[in-house]
């Protein structure tokens, strides 16, 4: 008997979770944990890390992040007297969104297939055992959305990124923090860096 590998992907299922995909784009919370407040607190004022870990400004309180107006104001920096958005910024706006439709996909075939999605549903019913079943299911999701999505991204950027990597070695210094807790937080944390690395002020 011959085993597939690969499994179809249909279209009009990851067309359906492009608003879920949107919606995260266009409004996020994330909580800085206290290690990544910390990450690198005696470095230079100029230090990326730094930068990051002060981006709630010293608060512990969740901010309501959007990447879609930080795109709009990094627009407006790039190209104070345009209205059109620059195309590769466009492009990798629509990369990141179409990148989450699938990871959301990617997720919601796992909580299926794994028995996830049954465990969810009886969680406050479960046992010592259930509960870690569950918390170990869910972190597992969260892994393999933000994987797809990651990987996604990845693979719709490459015609266009450059050889150069000088910018990248300059301006990427590195995540203070993951969180695969949950998808919603796996999510809400990749996309709450991703938005202080856009917003941030070094203009290369």
């Amino acid at each position: 008997m011959e085993h597939n590998s690969t499994f179809p992907i249909k279209q009009n299922e990851l067309d359906l979770l492009r608003d879920e995909a949107s919606g995260y784009l266009k409004s996020i919370q994330w909580e800085q944990g206290a290690r990544a407040k910390n990450k690198d607190k005696n470095a230079k004022d100029e230090s990326i890390l730094l930068y990051l870990s002060r981006a709630n400004n010293g608060s512990s309180a969740s901010e309501i992040t959007s990447v879609s107006k930080t795109v709009l104001a990094l627009k407006k920096r790039l190209l104070p007297d345009s209205i059109a958005i620059p195309v590769y910024l466009n492009q990798t706006l629509f990369a990141i969104q179409e990148g989450l439709a699938l990871g959301i996909w990617v997720k919601d075939s796992y909580y299926d297939a794994s028995g996830l999605s049954s465990l969810n549903e009886r969680k406050s019913a479960l046992d010592s055992n259930g509960k870690r079943e569950y918390e170990s299911k869910m972190h597992t999701a969260t892994a393999f959305m933000l994987f797809a999505t990651a990987y996604n991204i990845l693979y719709r950027l490459k015609p266009h990124a450059s050889d150069d990597l000088t910018v990248m070695k300059q301006k990427f210094a590195g995540l203070p923090e993951v969180s695969f807790m949950s998808p919603l937080k796996g999510v809400a944390c990749a996309l709450f860096y991703f938005d202080k690395y856009l917003g941030h002020p070094r203009p290369h």
